[in-house]
């Protein structure tokens, strides 16, 4: 393992400005900036809410007045960084947040939780706290009765949030400024797994017969199209994700090596995409490619969330451009490992916990190299001992550097 081995990233939202892409990856606790013009990302920094070694830690990143505001997906809280500044900060909630979609609604963040069973937070990105809706689902399980459902993505119209179920044949409507929640009904035979809205209407990606519906509450279906034309009838169905932006409708696919456009004139355009390269991540493998997608001026960039690249959709020419999402120097991520986590040190060895390969609560006495090698490889660490962060953070970097070398 050289010190500069390239290492995958990937992520579920971004902020995108004139010059770079930030974003919290997906595979670690880091936030990262891609520079579009250099193609080269940057650790800023972790977010300290949550272990380093966290996965997939958010869903929305959200830029109100100077901060950027990271949502929630699997976390602890709500992360802020300045942009001015580049601080780092966190907002702890009460109860850890498992958020199936973030929505933006004036300087609320709604977050819809993944499950019925959880609590539904809104979050004052002015007064930093948050707001907990305790009876949101009753309408819902008097409706349904006592059982869960798992919510897999939700979209907004006007004052309206619009929830699915995963593979379910309904949709749920919550009002913005009421709260009162409405069950509507698709066909019997429907699943829904994607849903997104332009400006006034829903669409929804229909499972079993590959479908893409612009639906209306009051009119039902009002036109579809389906990709069953696209496939050969042995082809498995595919899941996709949909997201409507620029008065482009995408269609993210959770594994096939295509996606598909609608545009503006109702045209339908299928893109063929290099496939992804993920065998030595069997984690991974099991994860939707994109999730969604943000633009610039002139360009839409499709992010990858267990891809190896990042995508970019020129508007005008229909043209797909790729670019791989790496993070070649750890340097600076390995020394912040090491100066937030408690060691202890004898003879240059150090005390910790892995957990893959051996019983959780076995301990194994490990080199220097070793740590490093178990950080590279995503192993969760335990760290315990004396206050001597700084100390061995010095130690740790001086050692990688200086006898790391790049391949």
């Amino acid at each position: 393992m050289g010190y500069e081995q390239s290492k995958n990233l990937g992520m579920f939202d971004a902020y995108i400005d004139s010059e770079n892409i930030y974003f919290s990856n997906n595979t670690f606790n880091a936030l990262m900036c891609f520079n579009k013009e250099k193609k080269i990302c940057t650790y800023l920094g972790s977010f300290e809410g949550d272990a380093l070694w966290a996965k997939g830690l958010h869903k929305k990143v959200e830029r109100y007045h100077e901060k950027l505001f990271f949502f929630p997906n699997n976390a602890n809280g709500v992360s802020t960084y300045d942009i001015t500044t580049g601080e780092i900060s966190f907002f702890a909630c009460e109860e850890y947040l498992e958020v199936a979609e973030v929505i933006i609604f004036g300087k609320f963040a709604c977050m819809v939780p993944k499950s019925l069973n959880q609590a539904f937070y809104l979050f004052d990105m002015e007064e930093f706290c948050y707001i907990k809706k305790k009876n949101w689902n009753k309408v819902i399980r008097d409706t349904l009765g006592n059982i869960d459902v798992n919510f897999l993505n939700a979209s907004v119209t006007k004052n309206t949030i619009w929830v699915i179920g995963a593979f379910k044949n309904f949709l749920v409507e919550i009002s913005l400024e009421s709260e009162e929640c409405k069950i509507y009904y698709l066909r019997e035979e429907d699943q829904a797994c994607g849903i997104t809205s332009d400006e006034e209407h829903v669409w929804v990606f229909l499972y079993q017969n590959q479908t893409v519906v612009q639906w209306d509450k009051e009119k039902g279906d009002l036109q579809s199209f389906s990709l069953l034309q696209y496939s050969k009838p042995s082809d498995k169905k595919e899941v996709y994700y949909l997201y409507y932006i620029k008065q482009n409708l995408f269609l993210l696919p959770f594994e096939s090596g295509q996606l598909f456009v609608i545009d503006t004139w109702n045209e339908i355009r299928r893109i063929k995409i290099p496939q992804r390269n993920r065998v030595k991540d069997a984690v991974r493998k099991k994860l939707p490619l994109s999730f969604r997608c943000v633009a610039d001026e002139n360009d839409i960039y499709i992010l990858p969330y267990a891809s190896d690249k990042l995508y970019r959709y020129n508007i005008k020419a229909g043209q797909v451009m790729w670019f791989e999402l790496i993070f070649k120097n750890k340097l600076s991520y390995y020394k912040e490992i090491a100066c937030v986590h408690k060691m202890w040190t004898k003879e240059n060895r150090f005390i910790t916990e892995k957990t893959e390969g051996y019983n959780k609560g076995e301990w194994k006495n490990i080199l220097l190299e070793e740590f490093v090698d178990i950080v590279e490889n995503d192993f969760y660490i335990k760290i315990e001992g004396e206050h001597f962060e700084n100390q061995y953070g010095d130690v740790l970097y001086e050692y990688v550097k200086n006898n790391f070398r790049k391949r």
